[in-house]
């Protein structure tokens, strides 16, 4: 389940009386982001569940999202999620044809994203994830470890329990 304003402080409007803030129309086909962005990570066949995550933050949501869930299932040993969620993130919708990254993004990558002919643009940062990470994956025979992480660009909140 996820839930979106279309936009940042949806439409700006709240309903008479009520106090709730209105959602933004949603864009059209092909413009903006579809849908919001969630992921899930879950063997079926185990019943087993180890990744989980929102983002939002415009067109690169997804794409952050997706870097994020990656990066923390694919990573090395001594990575985690809050080295995932911390990770410099890159963006291309492909229309325009032009690639986003965030400043501080290692120089190398840099080069290499221009060398493979990619039109960079630096951006001070893109996307917000909050995400639940189980190495092992839940159910675990053992006490599951999983770690729960805002995104520290933002200001979110993640919270888990015993």
């Amino acid at each position: 389940c996820s839930l979106t304003m279309n936009g940042l402080f949806g439409a700006g409007r709240v309903a008479g009386g009520m106090g709730i803030v209105l959602a933004a129309p949603p864009p059209p086909p092909g413009r903006g982001p579809g849908a919001p962005s969630v992921m899930l990570l879950v063997n079926e066949v185990q019943n087993t569940f180890y990744f989980g995550g929102a983002a939002s933050g415009g067109i690169a949501a997804a794409s952050s999202l997706a870097g994020v869930g990656a990066y923390a299932i694919m990573g090395r040993d001594e990575e985690d999620l809050v080295t995932a969620l911390a990770t410099k993130r890159v963006h291309n919708s492909g229309f325009p044809d032009l690639t986003f990254y965030e400043q501080g993004l290692d120089g190398a990558l840099v080069q290499d994203l221009t060398r493979r002919g990619h039109r960079l643009s630096p951006t001070p940062s893109m996307g917000l994830v909050n995400a639940v990470f189980c190495p092992a994956g839940v159910p675990h025979k053992k006490k599951p470890e999983c770690s729960i992480h805002n995104d520290p660009r933002g200001f979110g909140l993640a919270y888990g329990a015993e």
